[in-house]
């Protein structure tokens, strides 16, 4: 269809050649050999569509002074026979059993049905685009020859620079072994070290580190080759999740920080200060309006009358938490080996004099009666995956790094070397402010070293591979870089399980199921 579509200018003269067109071009005109093209149920004819001001029902009452939509039915098939009868030579018909777009298959035209029943024998059925390529007796273009010649094996083909390396990328990807179509890039070697997070001057965040923990080629794509998600602001319908957690870290950093000297352990927030908490909700909404990113306005004002109900929320669950923890707080946006930033990186040692360096920001630093420390980090979606989250799990595999780091920010700038520090995510709005993490003592420390080292020795090791989401029916996409035309991750998954035994990748099965490795499970 696109092929026919293309603008080209006539070449000889009316008679001579080809002729592309509707059927209705064939009327009159002496042919020596005609193909009808698509002709399935729906496309030929297609489905008639009333007006929508006048319908048939209104046209049939004037006795056929006014033409029916239906009539359009019978003027295709006039129109066909008009075509198969302008040649005494051989007619072609053919129909489409399938469509990309659909689940279902086409079946004939009601034109075509009778002549299929009385032909019998001289109706064929093409399996696949494939199966006509490897069977026909003469492929059109130099390209259909050559895939022609590589489904029967050929050598000259195989010969080919281009499909040489076709032929090897798709056995390589078909095989149990993790090579560089996988992501296996250790054979760079020395290479690795120019994206190793452990070079000199470098300074990382904790979500990178978790960003491959998840998908290491996900990790690659978007920190490495820097290949960003494409954005379509046409197609936003309400306020992403991203944004919907920067605006409310937005607002509760400005709040928290103006009202900080008076918001002692056990004291109540007062309606002034519930007065500007809405203030500052609203102007961060306006915000947002300005940028884009707010989506259809029905939906947007649902979303902000949601986002002040949960601020509100908010508000009476800190002041019973103050309470309970006897704590006030020190610091919001506590950022470190930032630009600007007062505090420097938190070093995490790797072993083999080797040092992390890790940069951030920690959304607040309380302290409580005890002189203890408490670290808190905002979450505005569900907390479901982070239930397994504790002191005996503290990263959930590296995918959890935030904690760890910012106790040691905040021990660095609040306290000694042994001031005990709690680390919690707070899960504001869907979370009903759920608290849910740990005291950060040496068990943990070590746990994070641990991990982190792993996913240090993964990214130098060149280990890249895509660990996508298990394939099932969800209105959104989980990873846009294992899912990249939002149409499923069937085909990723089943590379993943062809790559999932190899032995480059047993410290990453480690880290995705320790007791799996150990031999436990």
């Amino acid at each position: 269809e696109l092929e026919l579509r293309t603008a080209r200018e006539r070449v000889g003269r009316l008679g001579e050649g080809l002729l592309a067109g509707p059927v209705g071009f064939a009327l009159g005109v002496e042919l020596e050999r005609v193909w009808v093209c698509g002709l399935a149920e729906g496309l030929f004819p297609a489905v008639p569509h009333g007006d929508p001001l006048l319908a048939d029902d209104d046209r049939a009452a004037l006795d056929g002074a006014l033409r029916l939509a239906s009539d359009r039915v019978d003027d295709d098939h006039r129109a066909l026979l008009g075509a198969l009868a302008s040649t005494a030579g051989a007619r072609v018909c053919s129909y489409p059993r399938g469509d990309l777009r659909r689940s279902t298959e086409r079946v004939a035209s009601r034109f075509l049905a009778p002549t299929v029943e009385h032909v019998g024998d001289l109706a064929r059925t093409i399996p696949s685009y494939a199966h006509a390529l490897a069977r026909v007796a003469f492929p059109p273009n130099e390209h259909e020859l050559a895939v022609q010649g590589a489904i029967a094996g050929c050598e000259w083909v195989r010969a080919l620079p281009e499909t040489a390396r076709g032929i090897e990328a798709t056995a390589a990807r078909a095989s149990d072994e993790f090579t560089r179509f996988d992501g296996n890039l250790a054979p760079l070697g020395e290479r690795l070290q120019r994206v190793s997070p452990v070079r000199a001057g470098a300074a990382i965040a904790p979500t990178r580190l978790e960003a491959w923990a998840a998908c290491p080629h996900a990790y690659f794509v978007g920190s490495i080759l820097h290949v960003d998600v494409a954005e379509r602001p046409e197609e936003i319908w309400q306020l992403a999740p991203v944004d919907r957690g920067q605006l409310v870290h937005e607002v509760l950093d400005e709040f928290v920080g103006e009202v900080r000297d008076r918001a002692g352990a056990g004291r109540p927030w007062t309606s002034s200060d519930r007065a500007r908490l809405h203030e500052l909700a609203h102007a961060a909404c306006a915000r947002a309006e300005v940028r884009g990113v707010t989506g259809r306005r029905l939906l947007w004002d649902r979303d902000r009358r949601l986002i002040v109900s949960e601020l509100d929320a908010f508000l009476d669950a800190d002041t019973e938490y103050r309470t309970e923890r006897d704590a006030c707080t020190l610091a919001t946006e506590l950022a470190f080996g930032i630009h600007g930033a007062s505090a420097p990186t938190v070093e995490v040692p790797l072993g083999a004099n080797r040092v992390l360096h890790v940069r951030g920001k920690a959304d607040r630093v309380d302290r409580r009666a005890d002189g203890s420390l408490v670290v808190i980090d905002y979450k505005t979606g569900s907390p479901d995956a982070y239930t397994a989250l504790g002191h005996d799990d503290p990263v959930l595999g590296g995918t959890r790094l935030q904690l760890p780091v910012y106790a040691r920010a905040a021990r660095a700038a609040f306290g000694e070397a042994g001031t005990a520090v709690a680390a919690f995510y707070w899960f504001v709005g869907r979370g009903n402010n759920r608290l849910i993490g740990y005291d950060v003592d040496a068990e943990v420390d070590a746990a994070f070293e641990s991990v982190v080292g792993a996913i240090v020795d993964g990214i130098e090791g060149g280990v890249f591979v895509a660990n996508p989401p298990p394939p099932g029916p969800r209105p959104f996409v989980i990873c846009p870089y294992c899912d990249p035309d939002g149409l499923g991750t069937a085909q990723r998954w089943r590379e993943w399980e062809h790559k999932y035994d190899a032995p480059e990748l047993a410290p990453y099965r480690a880290l995705l199921d320790p007791a799996s490795e150990a031999g436990d499970s």
